[in-house]
C-alpha cells in the first residue's frame, strides 16, 4: 500500500517544478537560444496535468497503473527541478568567474548538454500526457461537488458495540461540557461542542457513547446522527437531519429532494420548533470559513422555544475552533492497561498466563484503540509462543497494519499538497527522535518546499492534526528550543509516503543500483569509519546520521554528494568533520552539534551557499576560520555552548545576511567586537552566560533590525552604551542576573516597541529599582510593554497605557506578597 500513498506526492513535486520553470523563464537573458521555448512548453504541459491530478491521486489509491503513472510523473518533475538547478549553478559560476572567451567554452558545452537533457525530458513528459488522456481523468478545476450518491465504506452510525473500553470518564466529561455550555448560553442559542483527535483515536466511539447514554438522552425530544464525510454538502446534512426528526420529517425529506438551502432551513425551522434536540455531526473535514458559517447558521433554527445541542467530531484543531461555541475537547490516547483490555476482548483471550506479554504488546499500541483492536484480532487463537514471537518480531519497525492506517491516510490525502511534502519529509528522522522546530523549518526551506515565513503555520497545522506532538523533553538553560515528536503510527505513515525517495541504511550500500536514481533522502544508521559512502545515491538532497558514537568521517567520504543540501548529525553523540567537507558546494544546512574538531575546518568557508550552521554544544572548537566572512549567504549561526572560542575573527562583520546569532554559553569570549555591528540584518542575538564580557560595542545601535537580545548572566557588563536606544525594533530584552549593571541609559526609553523586559536579579534591593527605573522617561513611550520581570518571584503584566496606573503596577510588584 506504500506505493499508493507515495503517489499522493506527485502534485507537490509538479508544483515545485512549475515554480522553477517560471523562475527560469523570467531570467530569459541568461538562457540559450530556443531553450525558453522548451521551458514554456514544459510548463504548459505540467499545468495541463495539474488540472486532473486531484482525480488521478484519488484513483491511485486503488488503481495500480495510475500509481505507476504518478510515480513516472513525479520522477520527471524531480528531474526537471534538478536540471534547472544545474543550469542555474552553471550560469552563476560563469558570472562569478567572469572568464575570458576561451575559458567560457567548457561552460557553454555544459549548458548545451543541460539543454539537450531538458529536450529529452520534454519528450518523456509528452508521453506521460498521452497516457493521462487515456485514463480520462476528470478535471477538478472550477467544478463543484455533484449530487451523485455512492456508498462510503467509512460511513458511521449512532449504533455501537456495547463492549467499549476506557472511555467512560471521557463520556462524562463531554456530557458535563455540554451541560455547562448550555447553562452559559441562552436557551435559543445553538451549543456546539467539538471533539478532535488523530484518526483512529476513538472520536466516533466517544460520540456514540454520549449519544446513547440512557440518562443523558432523556433530556432531548429527538436525536440525530449525521455522517458528514469528506464530501461536505449542506443540503445532504440538512436532509439527513430532517429525515430523522420524525415520520413527518422523513416524508418531507422525500418531498424536498433537490430543493435549495432556503427550503431546507425553513423545514428545519418548523420541525425543530419547541424541541430539545441533540445532533452529532461525525467526521467533519470542511475548512472553508464561508461553508462552516453556513453550517452554523443552518443549525441555528427552530428558535421559538427550541434547544439545539451539537457534537462535532473532526481530526483537526483548526476546524474544531471554527465551529465551536464552547470549549474544545481533545481526545487523548488510552492507557496501556485499557489497550490490553481491548486486545483481550478482540482476541477472546482471558488466560492469566498471557497477562505479562499482553501488557507488553499493549504498550506498542501507544494508546490508539484501532491499533489495539487490530492486534487483538490478529492474535486470535494463537498460543503463548506465537504471542511472544509477535512481541519480539521486527513488525514494530515496519508499516503498521492496514486496519489502522486507512484513517491516517485519509487525513494525509486531504492535506494541501505542500503540507503533504513537508509532513512526508519528517520520515527522515528516526522513530522517537525529538525534532527541533527551527531545524525542521529550515530544512523544509532549503529543499524548496516552502518559504521560511510559512514554517510556523505549517507546524501549527500538523500539531492541530496530531501529526506532530509537543515533545515531553524538559527545557533546560542550554536547551530552550521547541521540539516535537511523532506518534509511531504517524511516523509509519510518513515512511510509507516516501517509500520511493527515502532510503534507510544500517550500513552504506555495497554498490550502486538503478533503484538509487530517485532516492533524494537518506537516514544512515550505525555508521563507523569502515563504512564506505561512495555508493550512496548521487542525487541525494538530505542525509541524516543516527545511532552513531563519535563519528570520524574519512576524507573523500562525501565525493558522491555533489547535490547535497542538508547534512544532519543531530542524532549522533559527536562528529569529527573531514577537511573534504568543503567539496559539498550545494550544501545549505549543516547541523553538527557536539563537534569534536578543535578548529572548524577552513574549507568550510568554501560552502558559499551555506545558510544554516549549527555547532551547538561543541566546547572543543577553539576558533572560527579567519575567512568565515566568505559565507555570504549564512543566515543562522548557532555557537551555543562553544566555550572554547575566545574571540570572533574580524571578517565576522562580512556575514551581511546573518539574521540569527546564538552565542549563549560562549564563556570564553571576553569581548563583543565592533565588527558585529555590521550585521545590519541581525534580528536575534543571544550572548547568555558570557560572564567575561565587560561591555557591549559602543555602536551597537547600528543593529537597527534587532528584535531579540539576551544578556542574561552577563554579570561583567556594568552599563549599556547610549546608542542602545537606537535599537528601535527591539521587542524582547532579557537582562536577568546582570549583577554588574549600576545604571540604565536614558535612551532605554526610546525602545518604543518593547514588549518583554526581564530585569530579575539585576539589583540587590527593591529600593534600587525605584532609583534606577523611575527616573527614566518611560511613561509615555513603553506603551507596548506587556511583561516586566523585576525578580524571579514576580511577573507584572502591563495592560494599561495610563502613566499613573503603570507606576502603581511597578510599585505593587516590589511587594513580596503581591503578584499581578
Amino acid at each position: 500500500m506504500a506505493e499508493a500513498v507515495a503517489g499522493l506526492l506527485a502534485s507537490a513535486f509538479v508544483s515545485i517544478a512549475k515554480d522553477k520553470l517560471s523562475s527560469a523563464i523570467a531570467e530569459q537573458p541568461s538562457l540559450l537560444w530556443n531553450f525558453t521555448d522548451d521551458l514554456e512548453e514544459m510548463k504548459d504541459h505540467l499545468e495541463t496535468i495539474s488540472a486532473v491530478l486531484e482525480d488521478a491521486e484519488r484513483r491511485s489509491v486503488k488503481e495500480k497503473l495510475v500509481q505507476l503513472l504518478l510515480k513516472r510523473l513525479k520522477d520527471v518533475a524531480l528531474d526537471i527541478s534538478d536540471v534547472l538547478e544545474d543550469y542555474q549553478d552553471t550560469s552563476d559560476q560563469a558570472t562569478a568567474k567572469n572568464p575570458g572567451v576561451l575559458s567560457c567554452i567548457p561552460t557553454a558545452y555544459k549548458k548545451i548538454a543541460i539543454a539537450n537533457r531538458m529536450k529529452s525530458l520534454r519528450k518523456e513528459l509528452m508521453k506521460i500526457i498521452m497516457e493521462f488522456r487515456s485514463f480520462e481523468f476528470i478535471s477538478t478545476q472550477g467544478t463543484s461537488t455533484t449530487n451523485v450518491q455512492h456508498y462510503d465504506k467509512f460511513e458511521t452510525t449512532s449504533h455501537f458495540l456495547p463492549e467499549v473500553e476506557g472511555r467512560e470518564g471521557e463520556k462524562q466529561e463531554i456530557i458535563n461540557l455540554l451541560l455547562r455550555a448550555r447553562s452559559n448560553h441562552d436557551e435559543s442559542e445553538t451549543v456546539i461542542v467539538p471533539i478532535y483527535a488523530l484518526g483512529g483515536m476513538g472520536k466516533t466511539t466517544l460520540a456514540q457513547l454520549v449519544y446513547n447514554d440512557d440518562q443523558f438522552k432523556k433530556q432531548y425530544d429527538c436525536r440525530m446522527w449525521v455522517y458528514v464525510s469528506q464530501d461536505f454538502n449542506l443540503l445532504k446534512i440538512g436532509n439527513s437531519i430532517i429525515s430523522q426528526v420524525s415520520a413527518e420529517g422523513a416524508q418531507q425529506n422525500r418531498d424536498l429532494q433537490n430543493r435549495g438551502l432556503q427550503v431546507i432551513m425553513d423545514c428545519l425551522d418548523n420541525l425543530l420548533c419547541n424541541k430539545k434536540v441533540l445532533i452529532v455531526l461525525d467526521d467533519l473535514w470542511e475548512k472553508d470559513d464561508t461553508e462552516l458559517s453556513k453550517l452554523k447558521n443552518m443549525l441555528h433554527v427552530g428558535k421559538k422555544g427550541s434547544m439545539i445541542d451539537v457534537i462535532v467530531t473532526t481530526r483537526e484543531e483548526e476546524i474544531a475552533r471554527k465551529v465551536s461555541t464552547s470549549k474544545l475537547y481533545k481526545l487523548h490516547p488510552l492507557k496501556d492497561d485499557v489497550c490490553w483490555e481491548i486486545i483481550k476482548r478482540s482476541s477472546n483471550c482471558n488466560q492469566k498466563e498471557f497477562e505479562w506479554i499482553g501488557l507488553d504488546i499493549a504498550k506498542k499500541c501507544v494508546g490508539v484503540p484501532l491499533a489495539a483492536q487490530a492486534l487483538g484480532y490478529m492474535l486470535q487463537s494463537k498460543d503463548i509462543s506465537e504471542w511472544k514471537n509477535i512481541n519480539d518480531s521486527d513488525i514494530w519497525n515496519e508499516t503498521s497494519d492496514d486496519r489502522v492506517l486507512p484513517s491516517l491516510r485519509l487525513s494525509y490525502q486531504r492535506m494541501p499538497q505542500q503540507l503533504r511534502i513537508c509532513f512526508s519529509y519528517c520520515a527522515i528522522f528516526s522513530k522517537g527522535h525529538n525534532i527541533v522546530e527551527n531545524d525542521l523549518i529550515r530544512q523544509w526551506s532549503v529543499l524548496g518546499f516552502i518559504e521560511t515565513s510559512k514554517g510556523k503555520e505549517y507546524i501549527k497545522h500538523l500539531l492541530g492534526m496530531s501529526f506532530l506532538q509537543v515533545s515531553k523533553m524538559p527545557l533546560t538553560s542550554q536547551n530552550q528550543e521547541v521540539r516535537y515528536t511523532m506518534h509511531d503510527l504517524v511516523h509509519d505513515l510518513a515512511r510509507s509516503t516516501m517509500a520511493d525517495q527515502l532510503k534507510i541504511y544500517d550500513v552504506a550500500p555495497p554498490r550502486k543500483t538503478r533503484a538509487h536514481k530517485y532516492f533524494r533522502y537518506s537516514l544512515l544508521k550505525k555508521y563507523d569509519s569502515t563504512t564506505k559512502l561512495e555508493n550512496m545515491p548521487s542525487k541525494m538532497r538530505a542525509l541524516h546520521f543516527s545511532d552513531s558514537v563519535q563519528l570520524n568521517i574519512p576524507s573523500g567520504a562525501f565525493s558522491f554528494a555533489m547535490c547535497l543540501r542538508i547534512l544532519d548529525f543531530s542524532e549522533c553523540s559527536g562528529v569529527l568533520l573531514p577537511a573534504s567537507i568543503g567539496k559539498l558546494k550545494q550544501l545549505r544546512c549543516l547541523i553538527a552539534p557536539r563537534m569534536q574538531n578543535e578548529t572548524l575546518p577552513k574549507c568550510i568557508t568554501e560552502l558559499t551557499k551555506l545558510q544554516y550552521l549549527n555547532l551547538n554544544q561543541s566546547p572543543k572548537i577553539s576558533a572560527l576560520p579567519d575567512s568565515v566572512g566568505k559565507l555570504g549567504y549564512l543566515k543562522y549561526l548557532c555557537l551555543s555552548g562553544c566555550s572554547g572560542i575566545s574571540e570572533l575573527p574580524e571578517s565576522f562583520g562580512d556575514l551581511k545576511s546573518m539574521v540569527h546569532l546564538d552565542m549563549s554559553g560562549c564563556s570564553g569570549i571576553t569581548t563583543v567586537p565592533e565588527c558585529i555591528t555590521e550585521l545590519s540584518k541581525l534580528q536575534y542575538l543571544n550572548i547568555n552566560g558570557s560572564s567575561e564580557i565587560t561591555e557591549l560595542p559602543i555602536s551597537i545601535g547600528k543593529l537597527g533590525c534587532l528584535k531579540y537580545l539576551c544578556l542574561s548572566d552577563c554579570s561583567g557588563i556594568s552599563k549599556l552604551p547610549e546608542s542602545f536606544g537606537d535599537l528601535k525594533c527591539m521587542v524582547h530584552l532579557d537582562m536577568s542576573r546582570c549583577f554588574g549593571i549600576t545604571e540604565l541609559p536614558d535612551s532605554l526609553s526610546n525602545l518604543t516597541h518593547l514588549q518583554h523586559l526581564n530585569l530579575s536579579g539585576c539589583y540587590n534591593g527593591y529600593q534600587r529599582v525605584l532609583t534606577l527605573l523611575l527616573p527614566l522617561p518611560i511613561w509615555s513611550t513603553w506603551t507596548y510593554l506587556e511583561i516586566l520581570i523585576l525578580n524571579v518571584f514576580q511577573k507584572v503584566l502591563v495592560t494599561s497605557k495610563d502613566c499613573i496606573q503603570w507606576i502603581f503596577l511597578v510599585v505593587l510588584s516590589l511587594s513580596p506578597y503581591q503578584r499581578i
